[in-house]
């Protein structure tokens, strides 16, 4: 992945945290940002340019698996890494 982003001449890479409905929701909007910039830092540190990655935390926005509250559910637990 990191190769091909850095054989575009321009590009921009999105950074958007996720978290499942396990605790409270403005720690988990935090969580699902320090994941997104944990991410990014490691694609900054792969030789990306920092200014063009945006990072974003949804917390229990967006769920991958359709959950209640207060549930633990992995998959939503994640990091989703958008390419332009």
């Amino acid at each position: 992945m990191f190769e091909n982003i850095k054989r575009r001449p321009a590009y921009e890479v999105e950074v958007v945290g996720h978290t499942d409905t396990l605790g409270d929701k403005t720690y988990n909007q935090q969580l699902s940002l320090q994941r997104a910039r944990a991410i990014r830092g490691q694609l900054v540190r792969d030789g990306l340019d920092a200014r063009t990655i945006p990072t974003a935390g949804r917390g229990e926005l967006d769920l991958a698996v359709e959950s209640g509250d207060q549930v633990s559910e992995p998959r939503n637990r994640r990091v989703v890494i958008t390419v332009r």
